[in-house]
């Protein structure tokens, strides 16, 4: 979690000249960096935090590895639904253009109520 808020804050730091272009004054963009830069950082910490709490409730004992937590879950589904700016924006020039990519791992690939229930609960429906 160490390299994550360290990589987290080295890309920020080496942005901020994308990010406060549009500033109108330096106190804008002072303004911006002192409330945009902590107040995320806290989150994603609180949520670290009261992920790994929860690990111990469930499990037993404290899980910080995202992947060792994946592991030890029945299923895990991913969906991804992106908008091409591309697409939309140059040369072709169709509105509404999509790309969705999905990832099923344990009971949501091989139980097929299961992944109709979680595709249905994110609105997507499935041909299976």
């Amino acid at each position: 979690s160490l390299t994550a808020m360290v990589g987290f804050w080295a890309t920020l730091a080496l942005n901020i000249p994308d990010f406060t272009r549009y500033a109108r004054s330096q106190r804008d963009q002072m303004l911006g960096q002192a409330l945009g830069l902590p107040l995320p950082m806290a989150l994603l910490a609180f949520i670290g935090v009261a992920v790994t709490s929860a690990t111990v409730l469930i499990f037993g004992e404290a899980i910080w590895d995202p992947v060792a937590l994946t592991g030890r879950m029945g299923g895990v589904g991913v969906v991804i639904d992106a908008v091409h700016q591309c697409m939309t924006t140059r040369g072709v020039h169709k509105r509404g253009v999509s790309m969705i990519t999905s990832k099923m791992l344990g009971d949501f690939r091989e139980d097929a109520r299961t992944r109709a229930e979680f595709l249905r609960f994110i609105n997507i429906q499935s041909k299976s």
